[in-house]
């Protein structure tokens, strides 16, 4: 999980107005699913009749059927007519989250019908959703050369420019997606989560609270504001708005999703897990035929959820089909939390944390827990919490699971807190860096607590190494020296380094790469010529981890760092290299590219 916790939900937009091509021209019969089904199987070759059974399928959720019937539809029907089974057999596929074959049957549709631009928008929204990002920009630059005025290609080319780090392109496509649709509020949301990117929170919010003004109801816009308050290190702020996001996943009724059928009755498409549905039995697929002793047939969705609603304790009687057999059910209404709820009670928990509020936290991570107990950020939530009540080993097994960089580094500090600093050590040396050295207030708070916790480890290797150098023993100093930097912070780390090059200037013979770190050094090098900078970038650090003396390695790490956009890290590699090397014939070179990364963080590349 990239750049610490991210608790933004991955939104794939299923933007109004997105792709929707002109409908085929098809009268549904007034026909229940089988009665469709059974005329199909008699007469296969009826396009408009396939198409009319794919469309029933859709509304049955059964999306996988209604793709196949919607690619049968096409029959002997016009080109045109056969762009749209295409178009629609992709959307059942979307629907199915079967990404290629969407993919694959769009692309048949564009080349039924090349210049609608909105086909090239839907096919982008599929790139997205499959996350080809490149793939995404190329589809809806097409659109926008055929439409330039269509506002959700300039928004999917934005998210995808975002998705690649290219953070001032993306912002310039999504500000145009604005000023022609300046109430999609989706358009502000996408541009917080860029602000975020770029760890400028205040922008971030500023954007998440505009669209929260335009969709008051979209509880992931209040969570995208608490996240940017959180990551500046302003929880009254981050806890305010995680509130309003829980207030608006909480709901107060059954706990189903329905849609109208062609039989005119309605149709469970799901059921909330531990809602009062789902403990009264029902099941997707059923159909409602009466709610309180009146027929569902031709009542419309709106009409049937207000007649679900009501207030908590109050009962209604739903009457089931399943299967040929008719039952009833009496439900007793309930509050219950949406299961996105677990993101946002772990938002609400974190900002507790480092607020320190033990209890709160450890409140609301078992919240999340229980909304979504596999769910990494809910994990995450509660091991924090327990280690802020001093249960070190309970935050050990927690957080085990944990997999992101920033969940890590907690569990480091875990581990050296429960007395097995050696390994919290080697667990910290073994994180990817560049994802926890970010001004991000909490994080920086957990990288201070993690130092503070091996400080002994710290000052014993460095104690030692003072040792050895006092007697001459120099190379075993530099080993020490070395040890003791692994877990060092940053004034320490400076410290030590200083000492690191000192014993290496007056000792060049230290300065020779060992075999190890000579094997990683060249490891990197094959890897940039390749282009895979990020392995590169691994093994790099792993020759700095073996030799941290070695003035090189920082500069090579600097470079790569820049090359991937990593402009503070670059910039805080390259200016070890000078305090290691002030006179080295690369010394001019290096603080050129300092200010030209400091020219990029500026400009928000």
């Amino acid at each position: 999980m990239k750049n610490a916790l991210v608790l933004l939900a991955v939104a794939v937009f299923l933007l109004s107005g997105c792709a929707q091509a002109p409908q085929r021209n098809v009268a549904a019969p007034k026909n229940d699913l089988a009665s469709l089904e059974q005329r199909t199987k008699a007469t296969p070759r009826d396009g408009d009749l396939q198409f009319a059974l794919g469309q029933e399928y859709m509304r049955h959720a059964r999306y996988a059927e209604a793709a196949e019937a919607f690619k049968k539809s096409y029959g002997n029907s016009s080109p045109i007519a056969e762009t749209w089974s295409w178009h629609w057999a992709a959307q059942a596929y979307e629907r199915n989250r079967q990404y290629d074959a969407a993919i694959t049957a769009q692309k048949r549709a564009i080349e039924l019908n090349p210049n609608h631009a909105e086909n090239y928008v839907f096919l982008a929204r599929l790139y997205y959703s499959n996350r080809q990002y490149d793939e995404t920009i190329t589809a809806a630059n097409q659109a926008i050369s055929l439409q330039s005025t269509l506002w959700v290609a300039h928004h999917y080319l934005g998210a995808a420019l975002g998705r690649k780090g290219r953070y001032a392109d993306a912002m310039t496509s999504l500000k145009r997606a604005s000023e022609l649709a300046p109430n999609e509020p989706v358009n502000y949301a996408q541009m917080g989560e860029i602000m975020l990117n770029r760890n400028a929170f205040s922008e971030a919010s500023a954007y998440y609270q505009k669209a929260t003004h335009l969709a008051p109801q979209d509880a992931g816009n209040y969570n995208g504001a608490a996240v940017a308050h959180y990551r500046a290190g302003r929880y009254d702020e981050a806890i305010a708005f995680a509130t309003q996001a829980i207030e608006r996943v909480t709901i107060t009724g059954l706990g189903m999703g329905f849609n109208e059928t062609a039989s005119g009755y309605m149709l469970v498409l799901s059921v909330h897990k531990g809602a009062p549905a789902n403990k009264a039995g029902i099941q997707a697929q059923d159909h409602v035929t009466e709610i309180d002793g009146k027929s569902t047939q031709g009542m419309d969705s709106a009409t049937f959820a207000q007649t679900a609603r009501g207030a908590a304790g109050t009962q209604v009687t739903l009457t089931i089909e399943r299967g040929g057999a008719s039952f009833q059910k009496t439900i007793v209404r309930e509050t219950f939390v949406d299961p996105i709820g677990s993101l946002y009670f772990s938002t609400r928990s974190l900002s507790y944390r480092h607020k320190g509020d033990a209890a709160r936290a450890l409140e609301d991570a078992q919240r999340a827990m229980q909304l979504a107990p596999t769910d990494q950020n809910a994990i995450f939530a509660l091991g924090s919490a327990y280690l802020a009540q001093g249960q070190n080993e309970q935050a050990l097994k927690t957080l085990e699971p944990v997999n992101f960089a920033s969940g890590q580094l907690v569990k480091a500090t875990a581990l050296a807190r429960h007395g097995k600093i050696q390994e919290a050590v080697e667990l910290y040396v073994g994180l990817n860096h560049s994802e926890i050295n970010v001004p991000i207030v909490p994080i920086a708070k957990d990288r201070t607590a993690f130092f503070q916790a091996v400080k002994p480890y710290v000052r014993e290797h460095r104690e030692r190494a003072r040792s050895l150098e006092a007697k001459g023993q120099h190379g075993e100093a530099l080993a020490a020296y070395s040890e003791a930097m692994q877990a060092a912070d940053d004034t320490e780390s400076q410290e030590i380094l200083s000492a690191c090059f000192t014993l290496v200037r007056r000792n060049p013979a230290l300065g020779q790469m060992s075999e190890e770190a000579r094997k990683y050094a060249i490891r990197s090098e094959v890897l940039i010529k390749e282009g895979n900078f990020a392995d590169g970038l691994v093994e790099i650090h792993k020759a700095i981890k073996v030799a941290p003396y070695i003035a090189q390695f920082y500069f090579n790490a600097a470079f790569i760092h820049g090359e991937t956009k990593q402009y503070r890290e670059a910039i805080r590699n390259m200016k070890i290299y000078l305090a290691a090397a002030p006179d080295s014939p690369q010394a001019r070179t290096a603080r050129d590219e300092i200010i030209k990364w400091e020219l990029m963080i500026e400009k928000g590349k």
